[in-house]
């Protein structure tokens, strides 16, 4: 068995755990700047391709 050490720092043990005021400005501010620099995707989309993920086309 291969095992990959791959650090994400997207991944979170618990998303729900309680921020502290600095921890959720600087979560703020690199939203803002993901944003700024286009990084983001409608709601909408990110769902509907959720829905099709499991889809097969024939």
């Amino acid at each position: 068995m291969i095992r990959f050490n791959i650090p994400n720092e997207k991944v979170s043990s618990n998303p729900f755990t309680a921020m502290s005021e600095e921890d959720f400005l600087q979560k703020l501010e690199r939203s803002r700047t993901h944003a700024s620099q286009g990084m983001i995707r409608n709601a909408d989309d990110v769902i509907a391709d959720m829905r099709n993920s499991g889809k097969t086309s024939n």
